[in-house]
C-alpha cells in the first residue's frame, strides 16, 4: 500500500511570538498579546500556515484548511478584508497574508483536484488559520474535528 502526503503552505499568520510558545511568564493576559499592547505590537512573528493531503488507497484525506482567499482578495496583505473575514476580536491576536495561488484550493486545482475530490476534511482544532479556509471545501465528501 502506497501512501502520499503532499504539504501545502496556505499563506503566512503573524502572531505575537508568545502565542505559539505559550510563553505565560512573559504574556500571562490574552489582551497583551494583542495589538492593543506594546509587547503584542513589537514582538510578533511570521509563521507558515500549512495543510497536508494524505492520498491513500482511493481516499484523499485533507488535514486543515489553512487561510481562506477572503483575507487577502488581492493576495497581499488587507486589514480590512481581514477584518470582515474574522472579526475584529480576532484580528487583534492574529493577522494573516495569502498570497495568489496559495489558498488551499488553488493549490489542489494545481493538481486537478476539486473539493468534491476530497473524502474526508480533517481539523486538528479551529484556530482561525487553520481552518478559515473550511468553507473552500464544503462539498467534499465528509469532514471531522476533534
Amino acid at each position: 500500500m502506497s501512501i502520499k502526503i503532499k504539504i501545502f503552505h496556505t499563506g503566512k499568520v503573524y502572531v505575537s511570538n508568545s502565542l505559539p510558545f505559550k510563553d505565560s511568564v512573559k504574556n500571562p493576559n490574552p489582551v497583551q498579546l494583542s495589538l492593543l499592547s506594546l509587547y503584542g505590537r513589537k514582538n510578533r512573528v511570521r509563521l507558515p500556515v500549512s495543510s497536508y493531503l494524505i492520498e491513500v488507497k482511493d481516499f484523499k484525506i485533507l488535514v486543515d484548511t489553512g487561510w481562506h482567499r477572503e483575507i487577502s482578495p488581492n493576495g497581499e496583505y488587507d486589514r480590512l478584508a481581514q477584518v470582515r473575514h474574522m472579526g475584529v476580536g480576532h484580528f487583534l491576536l492574529n493577522q494573516g497574508v495569502l498570497p495568489k495561488g496559495e489558498s488551499v484550493t488553488e493549490q489542489l486545482a494545481k493538481l486537478n483536484i476539486y473539493p468534491e475530490d476530497i473524502d474526508f476534511v480533517v481539523m486538528t482544532h479551529l484556530h482561525t488559520d487553520y481552518a478559515s479556509g473550511l468553507r473552500q471545501l464544503k462539498d467534499a465528501k465528509n469532514s471531522w474535528s476533534d
